[in-house]
């Protein structure tokens, strides 16, 4: 469409001239990302003022990016990183009560929550870990390898990037990852 011309179907709920993934929960709350180097926002699906939902210490990140909202609608994962792929990069857990958030695991892409595994990439692995999406913990020590992954060198910190789509149920460890893709 010419961005000219009007449709009455469609509504601009906020600016995002570069945006790095959004997510929509039951209750009608988007949580975006508007530009690349930028933090976690939030607005309403009907309508309203876009209000920024994280922060991020310019020491530790420059984008939050790749939300996904939890079944319960009130947490979400998303990516943070510095650009540079030192320690702090990974994938954390957020709340949308009050936009605070913890790191949960080191990965170099975003993660996608599915059948109670929480799916990411880590170098060239495909990697599951066991993950309750209420309290956001990991069970580290159930780690699936789901086989070799690679990535396109101009998206490094995107799940899609790892060619990532969650089939329902989840494979099993034994199942080559290439048969999802």
């Amino acid at each position: 469409m010419n961005p000219s011309q009007k449709d009455a179907s469609v509504t601009v709920l906020a600016e995002s001239p570069n945006p790095r993934g959004g997510s929509w929960n039951q209750d009608n709350i988007i949580v975006y990302e508007p530009d690349y180097r930028d933090s976690l926002w939030q607005v309403s699906a009907s309508g309203g003022t876009p209000a920024r939902l994280t922060k991020f210490e310019e020491s530790k990140h420059t984008t939050h990016r790749w939300p996904q909202f939890m079944p319960d609608g009130k947490h979400f994962l998303f990516f943070a990183t510095n650009h540079s792929g030192d320690s702090s990069q990974g994938i954390y857990f957020g709340s949308l009560a009050d936009g605070s958030y913890k790191h949960i695991l080191d990965a170099d892409s975003g993660g996608q929550y599915a059948s109670g595994y929480l799916l990411y990439h880590e170098q060239s692995q495909l990697l599951a870990q066991k993950f309750d999406p209420a309290s956001g913990a990991v069970r580290p020590s159930l780690r699936r390898r789901l086989g070799g992954v690679g990535r396109r060198r101009s998206h490094l910190w995107h799940e899609e990037a790892a060619g990532l789509a969650v089939p329902r149920p989840i494979p099993s460890a034994h199942t080559s990852a290439r048969q999802y893709s």
